[in-house]
């Protein structure tokens, strides 16, 4: 409709001459609009349909909910000073040792869980060492536990003299990309904690000092932005709640009808590969069409715990466990639950990690590639049936005619098509003002017919159709006050013996081509 009155400025711009007097004539003109193809190709190339003996099939195999390790541990910005007060001492020389904190063990919070080991996949410590002796000092600062390709993290800072009153600070930062934590302590039997060592001597070139048991050097190292790719340990029983929302657009725009589905299933497919036990729970499955109406998913699991396995192997070797739920005809509603067509889909579920506590000895492990997965799957034939199937969607639109000037007396929107699918369309179109009211109705003179009427060309049923959309002169008058456009379609999937709906394979291949013109009466007035 937009595309008809583009072509108006040109009309006026043939149609312009310089007279005294105004000139009035019509006009007929007819005008190409649009040539396209509508297949299935795309949902074929995203893998949602497929094709089977010669006819399209639904099949789905999608992820529709992850739990990784960064949804389970969060290792927090952590910051850990570490002070040593000095004694007394005249007449420090030049490269003398004169602190040593020996090994100190600092804890991360991380509430129940229990980490033993973990690797860095990006982040950093930044260390900060701070000094009052008045000579530069020579600071070795050590993360024992805290390892890359076997070396421990060391860092050496040179921190020039300083007072009491005016610390020397010196900043050092470590990319902990690629390391490894030990986080069992020094006695490698406890969990989440972090060791650090501070050697401070004074510059060999220095000067000779004297140090007070007032004075104190310290360092801190601050963790930040730690991400892991790996931990091991005791990830606690934690409860997640959660619920899925799954809405399909196209579904919202059908406003009313039947659809008769063949019998088919769903499988919620969970999929775990994290080294650790758990238990899952469906609290909820249900859908809601465009007409409000919700249809609950029945299954004897619902509101029941199902244990899921932990994997096995190690890194280079994992196997997921995999648990499954199928929701068939002998099972369940789920023939209901499909054709309810409902747009907004809502997943209600409840996991439980470690249900049964730290069974494992610590000794639980989530690798990078592992996560535990639901899996959303539907295989079935692509055989429906469409009873006064309705699809209403609306469009923003705006013309304007200047009845003075040349414009658009009457006429009409023409579709040629040639359909290659089992299914027939009904076409109306409303125009809307501003409050949604209509306007005008304008019908198709005839239907979309179904393939099914048709011939086979070239391997595949065809039938062509030829309809028109005429745009009285009342309408025309009538578009400034125009501001949406609604386009309704009723389909249906006659059996070409009975004309009744019913169930119809699609074939592969299948189209819908179509071309669009108008056909106009132009009133110039130059």
């Amino acid at each position: 409709m937009k595309q008809l009155f583009l072509i108006l400025p040109l009309v006026a711009l043939l149609t312009v001459a310089c007279k005294r007097e105004q000139a009035v004539w019509e006009s007929d003109w007819q005008v190409p609009l649009l040539d396209d193809t509508l297949n299935l190709d795309k949902l074929v190339e995203d893998s949602i349909v497929s094709v089977n003996g010669g006819y399209y099939e639904l099949a789905i195999d999608r992820t529709i909910y992850e739990l990784k390790l960064s949804d389970i541990v969060d290792i927090p910005d952590t910051t850990i000073t570490n002070n040593f007060g000095l004694f007394n001492i005249n007449n420090v020389q030049p490269g003398t040792q004169f602190a040593n904190t020996g090994v100190e063990e600092h804890s991360i919070d991380m509430g129940d869980i229990q980490l033993k080991k973990i690797r860095v996949k990006s982040g950093g410590v930044k260390i900060i060492a701070k000094s009052p002796i008045e000579t530069t000092c020579l600071f070795t600062i050590q993360l024992p536990g805290v390892t890359k390709n076997g070396v421990t993290l060391t860092q050496n800072l040179t921190v020039p003299q300083g007072s009491d009153d005016n610390l020397s600070v010196v900043n050092g930062f470590v990319d902990l990309a690629g390391y490894e934590l030990d986080l069992r302590g020094e006695t490698q039997g406890s969990f989440n904690l972090i060791q650090s060592k501070m050697t401070v001597k004074s510059d060999p070139n220095g000067q000779v000092v004297n140090l007070s048991n007032l004075d104190t050097v310290r360092f801190s190292f601050i963790m930040q932005d730690i991400v892991i790719d790996y931990a091991r340990g005791y990830f606690g029983s934690q409860l997640i709640t959660d619920t899925i929302s799954e809405n399909i657009d196209a579904l919202s725009k059908i406003s009313s009808g039947i659809i008769d589905l063949p019998s088919s299933s769903i499988e919620l497919e969970l999929v775990n590969g994290l080294k650790m036990s758990a238990k899952a729970k469906l609290t909820e499955l249900k859908n809601v069409n465009a007409q409000q109406s919700t249809v609950n998913m029945s299954h004897p699991t619902l509101d029941s715990w199902i244990t899921i396995n932990s994997a096995t192997g190690t890194e280079n070797s994992l196997q997921p466990s995999s648990t499954s739920l199928l929701f068939d005809a002998s099972n369940s509603n789920v023939e209901q639950y499909l054709e309810n067509h409902g747009a907004e889909n809502k997943i209600g579920f409840e996991l439980q990690l470690n249900p049964w506590g730290n069974v494992s000895g610590g000794w639980d492990e989530i690798f990078p590639q592992s996560s535990l997965k639901v899996n959303l799957k539907a295989d079935m034939p692509l055989a429906i049936g469409l009873t006064d199937v309705v699809l209403l969607d609306t469009f923003d639109f705006s013309f304007k005619q200047d009845f003075t000037k040349t414009h658009v007396t009457s006429g009409n929107i023409w579709v040629k098509a040639t359909n290659a699918f089992p299914l027939s369309g009904v076409v109306t179109l409303y125009l809307l003002d501003a409050s949604g009211n209509t306007i005008a109705t304008i019908n198709g003179s005839t239907t979309f017919s179904s393939s099914v009427y048709g011939s086979v060309v070239n391997g595949i049923l065809q039938k062509q159709s030829f309809v028109e959309f005429p745009i009285a002169e009342s309408v025309l008058e009538q578009l400034d006050l125009v501001k949406q456009l609604s386009l309704k379609v009723t389909m249906n999937t006659p059996n070409p013996n009975t004309n009744i709906s019913e169930q119809m394979a699609i074939p592969a291949d299948a189209f819908f081509g179509f071309k669009v013109g108008a056909k106009l009466k132009v009133e110039a007035r130059i």
